[in-house]
């Protein structure tokens, strides 16, 4: 699929995208995404949830992370409460202070006190209130200054590997969202938050969805927390209750006619056939 690619409106005064999220914003698109730019995310007051395709992260309280240009991510739990400093800067920006044939350089950062050190000046650009006031303007730019020189000195790890949105047309958006439902079954899973995830509309996905797997969305979730329920009721022994509820089943109800239906059998009798 092709993921969503965003283009990033810069500060009048430097080249850089600064995003500041408090506690009292709204919540943030939460789908996967792109762009050209390197962006950087300090937390201030976690945690936040960090999803690419091929990982997941979760950043607490004075965590950095930086992704790479074209990284696909999102932050999909990004609700009141969470504060963070979201800062994409186009990597024309760098280009001055690299060696002529180097091409975009890939970052990680990985030793605790250079992240200690980039945390710190994170922290201060997430303090600063007013980016129209010409002193203030003056103070993140030393101060992103400060952070580019850690990144550029220290964190240059071009063996890195992540998955490059302008590359990423032909990935199955099926797989993802297969992988999604895996790891998030167990609790309340919409039809809306699946669909943002993958970058689709909530009707396109149901189609897609459909097309390459011969069941609808609910039918797969549901398929897919019969099969844990019944494993998890088989093999550990705990009650058609705990297996209904651990594996997101809004009620022991729904769980006994998913079976029946499925099965021909109760939950409780597919248990004690299984223990006979």
């Amino acid at each position: 699929m092709a993921y969503k690619k965003l283009l990033i409106t810069y500060n009048s005064s430097f080249p850089v995208r600064v995003f500041k999220f408090t506690e009292e914003s709204d919540k943030i698109p939460s789908y996967l995404h792109w762009h050209k730019d390197y962006e950087i995310i300090y937390v201030k007051k976690g945690p936040v949830k960090l999803i690419k395709p091929d990982e997941e992260a979760v950043l607490y309280d004075g965590d950095v992370y930086i992704l790479n240009s074209e990284e696909i991510h999102s932050y999909p739990e990004c609700n009141k409460g969470k504060c963070f400093l979201l800062v994409s800067g186009p990597p024309f920006a760098i280009k001055p202070y690299l060696n002529d044939n180097e091409t975009n350089p890939k970052f990680r950062i990985k030793n605790d006190s250079i992240k200690l050190a980039v945390s710190r000046s994170m922290k201060l650009l997430y303090d600063i209130e007013n980016f129209n006031d010409k002193t203030e303007i003056l103070k993140f730019k030393a101060l992103f200054d400060n952070v580019c020189y850690y990144l550029l000195k220290y964190c240059i790890d071009n063996s890195v590997q992540y998955i490059s949105g302008s590359d990423a047309g032909s990935l199955d958006c099926t797989a993802t969202a297969m992988d999604y439902i895996e790891k998030n079954y167990c609790r309340n899973l919409s039809l809306t938050e699946i669909s943002n995830y993958v970058g689709m509309t909530p009707a396109h996905f149901s189609k897609y969805f459909k097309k390459n797997t011969g069941m609808t969305f609910s039918s797969y979730l549901r398929k897919t927390r019969l099969e844990r329920a019944v494993r998890d009721m088989t093999l550990t022994g705990c009650t058609v209750k705990e297996a209904a509820l651990r594996n997101g089943f809004p009620n022991v109800n729904s769980f006994i006619e998913s079976c029946k239906k499925e099965h021909g059998q109760t939950p409780l009798e597919i248990k004690k056939n299984f223990f006979i």
